[in-house]
């Protein structure tokens, strides 16, 4: 008898609409914990810039570096095409001389 008025069929799409519902339900939030991730690391740079930035200013401010006196002079070699970091050296060609300030800086120290 529950064979002929589709009993079975109805159950059976119940149960995969659930499914997909809850699925659907899921991926959304872990769209929205991906989305706030997101959102915290932008901040954390966008931070860790702005102190860059003034500890730069302040640098440049103690006579554009001239109180730390220069460990050695460097020449450039290679001038790469893109540096990584928002702290690099502009304008430098091949043949430049560099004063070096300060050894193991970088994003691996």
């Amino acid at each position: 008898e529950l064979r002929r008025n589709g009993t079975p069929e109805i159950v059976f799409g119940g149960v995969v609409l659930a499914v997909v519902g809850i699925d659907y339900y899921l991926q959304q939030r872990n769209d929205q914990q991906r989305s706030k991730m997101i959102r915290q690391f932008e901040e954390e740079v966008k931070q860790d810039e702005e102190v860059s930035r003034k500890e730069e200013r302040e640098l440049i401010n103690n006579n554009g570096g001239a109180a730390m006196k220069p460990k050695f002079q460097c020449v450039v070699r290679v001038v790469p095409q893109q540096f990584d970091g928002h702290k690099c050296l502009t304008n430098l060609k091949v043949g430049d001389v560099v004063n070096v300030l300060q050894e193991g800086v970088g994003p691996d120290n």
